[in-house]
């Protein structure tokens, strides 16, 4: 403990009080989701859509009926993800609570996307790299604001987006400095609601996967 040049112990504020109590939630919470999660081998597939399959025409739509990636993005090709492990331990959390599904995009450089798909988005990583929504993994409902999260460290042309599975039950809007979100919620979002960040595991998975590129891009080569 340290003491003022007086002696005294210096007070400590309420705002000091609850920054400590929600770094104790966190913990708890993040040692609790380790021991539940059982350690099952984590292996998975990808599989080319047919482009005239209705799976196909339905994630093809979801894209091109947003303005901003129709007008700037072309898609070359729709992979479908399975991973049985991770499927599971979704399922088991859906069950779990009352959650409504989204379908959901989330942008990443390409060099990511093998142990995404091999072992979920890792929600730890979050605390390093803090998100303007909160401290977990964002999603996003809009395809055009994934894409900006896409891009490569070199001038490959071909970008990836993950389509996710996300599980949302309660929300509040949250900031750079949501750590959690408040008790009694699960999610936090942006100020529109369009930005969803999930902060425990298994809450979320990842379904397909979307390459493509820049139009402007394509039309060079």
């Amino acid at each position: 403990m340290v003491l003022s040049e007086s002696g005294e112990t210096p007070a400590i504020s309420l705002k000091e009080i609850m920054e400590e109590q929600k770094q104790e939630r966190r913990r708890r919470i993040r040692k609790e989701q380790k021991n539940l999660q059982p350690e099952v081998p984590k292996t998975f597939t990808i599989q080319n859509l047919n482009s005239k399959s209705k799976e196909y025409k339905n994630i093809y739509e979801r894209l091109h009926n947003n303005k901003g990636f129709r007008d700037k993005f072309q898609v070359f090709r729709i992979k479908k993800v399975t991973n049985e492990a991770l499927l599971g331990l979704y399922k088991a959390k859906r069950k779990s609570k009352t959650y409504k599904e989204n379908l959901c995009f989330h942008g990443t450089p390409i060099r990511n996307l093998k142990s995404i798909l091999t072992n979920n988005f890792n929600v730890s990583k979050c605390e390093i790299r803090r998100g303007k929504f909160g401290w977990g993994v964002s999603f996003a409902k809009c395809p055009y604001y994934a894409t900006h999260y896409s891009k490569n460290n070199c001038d490959e042309s071909t970008r990836v987006m993950i389509i996710v599975k996300v599980l949302i039950g309660k929300s509040h809007e949250g900031n750079h400095k949501s750590m959690m979100p408040e008790e009694g919620y699960d999610t936090t979002t942006s100020p529109d609601g369009q930005v969803i960040v999930k902060y425990e595991e298994n809450t979320f998975y990842p379904q397909y996967v979307v390459y493509f590129g820049e139009r402007d891009e394509i039309n060079k080569e």
